[in-house]
């Protein structure tokens, strides 16, 4: 285990996530923020006889296992440095991002306070939830945390349904920030740069290109809609490498449906360019065929851009069909199409939508009052701990 233990009177806190996962490294910096000291574990990347890399995190000391990994026995040798790390840092409070179905959560369970924040990919069982050692594993890990952090009503029920928890469970949604995800961003020069029509509508695919998310779905709906339309559009796709062999597989698509020229392939996007790509969008279309809470729907609210959603009880909080956005059912290709049309037809309700989605998201998912939650949580889970 590598990483050099800094003495100091503030508090520490152990976040043990994904190293590189933008989204865990802005949530983790509450902590850091709020004045503890922060270390930070990285999970093993479990490939066959590899050294996990070393990383750098702003604010933290970093840990990694340093061995390599051997299939069968790393995960027994994982979970007895964890413990070792635990014993030697001796955090006041362990967060967990991510509930991954780890052997060290059996060391976990015996952190308090734990917090464990979940996301729809860790419990549900579309995304991977059935096997015996993977809910064992995840199972020790809820049943153990003194708190479990959910950014909906709909997860809530997943987590007591996967590991019947009472009471741990605290509404936290992380949140954006309001003043980056606007409304109303000038997007001229990237209209230019991606070469699309002036005044043409912009369909804009809201999740990275893989075939969980269905982007297939998507292009050949839109193909129907272009064939009838009357105004120019483009359909956008982002987030897998250009080399990928699923975006590969929708170019030939797109080839073959004659609308190659309409389709973009933008690869990542950076966070600080999301926003300009939700101003340019007409609408964002997301729909897997499973989800938790994502944080690109946030996103896309906040921006005032119409979302067109599969019809999960997930987005329920968020979207009423034609209030906020438009669910459509799953697997009905008609239904993506007349959601494609009536967003084209109707430019003053998607308008009056989207005032209506922000509205929404600034009161359920703002970035600044979120990570105040988080903090006081933080205080309270080790003023507990204490007495």
């Amino acid at each position: 285990m590598v990483g050099i233990v800094v003495e100091g009177t503030q508090p520490r806190i152990l976040v043990i996530g994904d190293y590189d996962s933008c989204l865990t490294r802005e949530r983790a910096r509450v902590a850091v923020e709020a004045g503890y000291e922060g270390h930070w574990y990285a999970p093993a990347q479990a490939n066959y006889w590899k050294l996990s890399p070393e990383f750098e995190i702003d604010g933290f000391v970093c840990h990694h296992f340093e061995k390599r990994w051997i299939p069968k026995v790393s995960a027994f040798l994982e979970a007895i440095a964890v413990d070792r790390l635990v014993s030697r840092i001796r955090p006041d409070i362990v967060h967990v991002f991510m509930a991954h179905p780890r052997i060290y959560n059996f060391a976990l369970a015996r952190m308090k306070p734990l917090v464990v924040t979940v996301m729809g990919a860790d419990i549900l069982p579309e995304q991977g939830f059935r096997t015996w050692r993977r809910k064992m594993l995840t199972r020790v890990l809820l049943r153990n945390a003194t708190c479990i952090t959910s950014k909906s009503a709909f997860l809530d029920r997943a987590i007591n349904n996967c590991a019947h928890i009472d009471g741990t469970i605290r509404r936290v949604t992380w949140g954006i920030d309001p003043l980056q995800f606007r409304p109303r961003l000038d997007v001229e020069s990237l209209r230019t740069e991606l070469k699309l029509p002036a005044n043409g509508l912009v369909y804009f695919s809201l999740r990275t290109c893989d075939p969980f998310y269905r982007q297939e779905h998507i292009l050949r709906a839109y193909a129907e809609y272009a064939r009838s339309a009357d105004r120019p559009s483009s359909l956008i796709f982002c987030g897998s490498p250009e080399d990928s062999d699923y975006v590969a597989y929708l170019r030939a698509t797109a080839e073959e449906l004659q609308i190659t020229e309409q389709v973009r392939f933008v690869g990542f996007i950076t966070a600080e360019d999301m926003p300009l790509y939700l101003n340019l969008a007409t609408c964002a279309i997301a729909v897997p065929p499973s989800d938790g809470m994502p944080q690109s729907l946030y996103e896309c609210l906040a921006c005032e851009c119409y979302p067109i959603l599969g019809d999960l009880p997930q987005y329920y909080e968020l979207v009423t069909q034609h209030q906020e956005g438009h669910l459509v059912p799953l697997d009905s290709h008609e239904g993506l199409v007349a959601a494609m049309r009536w967003v084209a037809e109707n430019p003053q309700r998607v308008r009056e939508a989207g005032k209506i989605g922000r509205k929404r998201i600034l009161k359920v998912a703002d970035k600044g009052i979120q990570s105040e939650l988080m903090s006081d949580i933080y205080s309270e889970l080790i003023e507990k701990e204490t007495k």
